[in-house]
């Protein structure tokens, strides 16, 4: 197959975000994009050093040995496509200004401005196109990078060009799930006597995460808000309707604020599931505390760039556990993410490019 790369302009971010949209990168299938990109970028930067790690391509410039580098990320895959107007959304297409297809917001579209940035960077700097995102963290090719490579990814400071609709998303919540399982007896619906409910048994934990929800934690950094949620996003039990169910699952989402630790987070949820048989962690991902110290911060505000807390978790976490400060970066909208109309207003592309050129080209 034809590199669909290898004809662009680099720099022409809509043409390039419209050719990563249209090569199909799900999770666990970025083969394909990750190749395409590979071939490209050698071409782009021959001078280029580069290491890949199944799906996860890192791309390092310049003379690391000389000055510690700089690192931008993005992630290439996708989740599922969706119908959209009577067709997959998985093909770009450009209406009213506005660029749609899977991946234009979250997050194709900061790729195309990691590879225009990359295209004539001349700072020592990695770049990391990483696999595995938007599916369970075991996947996560950042993370993996982090757990067993993580000299790949040293530098001074980094950006996720996570969506962000061209603003600065600092820090992020800690993020963590639990499943509460209830045991009970089968009977017949006619004899409970004769068995345990086992739904019945979830009662307590489903009021207590119900009033839980209304009293979550805030934490105030600088001026940055950020607020700690628990809900309870599934319950799994029942046989038939003429059965006690003999088994329960209530699972139970906690965001929590970046300066509560994952210990202290699990042991929150596992106290508030006191009654329940089991308690098995799901994920449980550390948040990150804002990096006002990184350098952006500043050239943002001078910029008059909106400067907001991170409302979820993102992979700047990682960057926190290395001591790296990390920002959130990148021009997709948030609010258009998975949706099967999602896009990308195409102006966004090219202020969000410039304005992180302009920056890089300060810290020359």
């Amino acid at each position: 197959m034809t590199n669909p790369f290898l004809s662009l302009d680099p720099t022409n971010v809509l043409e390039v975000t419209k050719a990563l949209i249209n090569t199909e990168s799900l999770s666990r299938s970025e083969d394909a994009l990750c190749s395409a990109l590979h071939e490209w970028i050698a071409q782009l930067r021959p001078d280029a050093r580069m290491t890949r790690l199944s799906n996860t391509l890192i791309v390092h410039i310049g003379d690391h040995d000389a000055d510690f580098p700089v690192v931008l990320a993005g992630h290439l895959d996708t989740v599922p496509a969706a119908q959209y107007e009577g067709a997959l959304n998985n093909v770009a297409r450009v209406v009213d200004e506005k660029l749609f297809g899977l991946g234009s917001a979250d997050m194709k579209s900061g790729v195309a401005v990691m590879i225009a940035l990359l295209s004539d960077i001349s700072i020592a700097s990695t770049f990391v196109f990483y696999e595995a995102e938007e599916i369970a963290d075991k996947y996560n090719g950042l993370r993996l990078i982090v757990e067993q490579r993580p000299e790949l990814v040293a530098g001074k400071w980094a950006i996720l060009l996570e969506p962000t609709n061209g603003g600065l998303e600092m820090g992020c919540q800690g993020a963590l799930t639990v499943k509460a399982s209830f045991a009970g007896q089968r009977a017949h619906s006619a004899r409970p006597w004769m068995g345990v409910n086992a739904i019945h048994k979830s009662i307590q934990t489903l009021a207590g995460a119900i009033e839980a929800s209304t009293v979550q934690s805030e934490l105030e950094v600088e001026g940055l808000r950020y607020t700690s949620t628990l809900q309870i996003t599934m319950i799994e039990g029942g046989v038939a309707a003429n059965v006690i169910p003999d088994v329960c699952d209530v699972t139970i989402n906690h965001r929590y604020t970046p300066d509560v630790s994952p210990d202290e987070a699990e042991n929150y949820l596992r106290e508030l599931c006191s009654d329940a048989d089991e308690v098995t962690v799901g994920s449980n991902s550390a948040g990150a505390m804002p990096a006002f110290d990184h350098p952006l911060v500043a050239f943002a505000k001078e910029q008059g760039r909106e400067i907001v807390p991170k409302v979820a978790w993102t992979d700047v976490a990682r960057f926190y556990a290395l001591g790296i400060p990390a920002v959130n970066c990148g021009p997709g909208d948030a609010e258009l993410c998975h949706r099967a109309d999602e896009h990308i207003v195409i102006s966004k592309l090219d202020e969000t490019y410039k304005f992180l050129k302009s920056f890089i080209d300060t810290q020359k």
